[in-house]
C-alpha cells in the first residue's frame, strides 16, 4: 500500500511499466472516515490525479459504509463495493 503522497511520487516509475495494466485504486478507511465520506473524496481525488495510469475505478466502501461510498464516487467510471458481512454475516472469531 501507499500513502496519497508516496503514491504520486512513485507514479512516473508505474508509468514506465508498459504491462502494469491499472484499473483504478483501492482504500479501506477508518470507521470514522468511510462514515463522513472525507476518505473515500480524497481516494476520488487521488484516482483523478492518477490518471491516466488509472481508468476512474474505484474500490471502496463494506457494508457499514457502502452508501456513503457510491453517493462520493458517483463519479467515478466504476465503483466496487465489499458486502461481505451484509450478505454472508459477522466472522465468528
Amino acid at each position: 500500500g501507499f500513502s496519497p503522497e508516496g503514491l504520486l511520487e512513485a507514479l512516473p516509475q508505474f508509468m514506465s511499466l508498459a504491462r502494469l495494466d491499472w484499473r483504478g485504486l483501492m482504500a479501506v478507511p477508518s470507521r470514522e472516515g468511510g462514515r463522513s465520506g472525507c476518505a473515500f473524496r480524497q481516494l476520488v481525488a487521488l484516482e483523478r490525479s492518477c490518471r491516466p495510469l488509472t481508468r476512474g475505478e474505484l474500490s471502496m466502501g463494506m457494508s457499514e459504509d457502502y452508501g456513503v461510498a457510491l453517493r462520493e464516487g458517483r463519479e467515478a467510471s466504476v465503483v466496487w463495493i465489499r458486502l461481505g458481512t451484509a450478505l454472508f454475516g459477522a466472522r465468528e472469531r
